[in-house]
């Protein structure tokens, strides 16, 4: 076939000299190798409005049509594989210079969150699935669990993993105390010690105020007695200890028997080794089971490994994390925060903290936490 020379097309090219002038493009020279196709559509288009001065609408359309014959082929192929390891080379030093990580552990720490994900709802399935009245349930669950991992939207699932990672931290089924209201009403109208409701919580001892502030925490896992609030009270009446402690109204979420840690102590100054002995020893006596959060001191008492996290160190912890990733951060504040009234609250109990620590291990965020110094983050 003879080359049709520029000069020598006409100023109306036939079909024929398009179809000819088609093949040369498809024949010779073509898309050069690292040239992208931004810059072999400019040329073109450059080039067919010399060889055919036609309005410009009309030459970008005879272009973008050899732009078009061109994509399938393997010569274009070559080059987008080409430019895209250039493009990516490009970000990952972008990334090392930031000192963001590379996308592929960010890939890998997605599948860290949907493998707990899955560890998760299989659990909860399972738990459900033994109980043959709850089968519409069941499948509800299942259905809508199948349509978040498809979704995959990295947001709704670590919001899933706090929610039902905290619901199995505390969330128990002990049987029926017969002795809990009789605690309860003692509790709550003995006036021998300094104590208050609050949001279904039964507070007794000593309670923080001014410099005074809550240091650390301990839990116990027992059966709750009137015999035993009398007991803690003596150890705080008598200066063993120097805290206050919590128990939950009956019939409330708040309830022992809904909870592995059946009272929580709030210590105003660091327990000695007479205060955690004499507490032990309670916890002994009325022992219900451990599943508790912290370090053991003796079965059915643990002491926190965190100390109490202050409400400004939270709220610290949130703007540190909007600045890795807001989405993320969005969700450990709606976590974090309750609501009463028109007032709103971020705070982090132990419970909390853990969960929190744990989701975000598994997308590369490593936190911890000290009560003189606040969050140290780290991904």
């Amino acid at each position: 076939m003879e080359e049709l020379k520029i000069d020598t097309l006409p100023k109306e090219p036939s079909e024929e000299a398009l179809k000819i002038q088609k093949e040369i493009f498809m024949t010779s020279g073509g898309v050069k190798v690292g040239q992208s196709l931004r810059e072999y559509k400019t040329e073109r288009e450059s080039l067919w409005e010399k060889m055919h001065p036609k309005k410009k609408e009309e030459v970008e359309t005879i272009v973008s049509a050899q732009i078009s014959d061109y994509q399938n082929t393997d010569q274009i192929n070559e080059i987008k594989e080409k430019n895209e390891v250039e493009r990516q080379d490009s970000l990952k030093k972008v990334r090392q210079e930031l000192g963001l990580p590379s996308q592929e552990n960010e890939k890998k720490d997605e599948g860290d969150l949907l493998e707990k994900f899955d560890e998760l709802v299989q659990k909860k399935l399972d738990k459900i699935k033994l109980d043959k009245e709850r089968e519409r349930t069941y499948l509800a669950l299942q259905k809508l669990f199948e349509e978040m991992r498809v979704r995959g939207s990295v947001s709704e699932i670590a919001k899933y993993i706090l929610d039902e990672d905290y619901a199995q931290k505390r969330q128990a089924d002990y049987p029926i105390n017969l002795e809990y209201e009789r605690a309860w009403d003692f509790a709550t109208n003995d006036d021998s010690l300094k104590h208050k409701v609050e949001n279904n919580w039964i507070y007794r001892g000593n309670m923080p105020s001014g410099d005074k502030k809550t240091l650390t925490r301990g839990s116990l896992n027992v059966t709750v007695t009137e015999e035993v609030v009398k007991k803690i009270d003596s150890l705080i009446k008598n200066g063993v200890i120097d805290a206050n402690y919590k128990f939950g109204e009956p019939g409330m979420k708040s309830e022992a028997s809904d909870r592995h840690d059946a009272i929580t102590l709030y210590f105003l100054s660091e327990p000695s080794e007479e205060a955690l002995k004499s507490l032990a020893e309670i916890a002994d006596k009325n022992y219900r089971g451990d599943n508790l959060l912290g370090k053991k001191i003796s079965k059915g008492f643990y002491m926190s490994d965190v100390g109490s996290v202050s409400d400004t160190h939270a709220i610290e912890l949130v703007k540190v994390l909007d600045g890795i990733n807001p989405e993320i951060a969005k969700v450990v504040k709606d976590f974090l925060t309750s609501k009463k009234g028109d007032k709103e609250r971020t705070a982090m109990s132990e419970a909390q903290f853990y969960s929190v620590k744990e989701m975000l291990d598994l997308l590369n965020i490593k936190i911890d936490y000290k009560t003189e110094t606040g969050f140290v983050v780290k991904k």
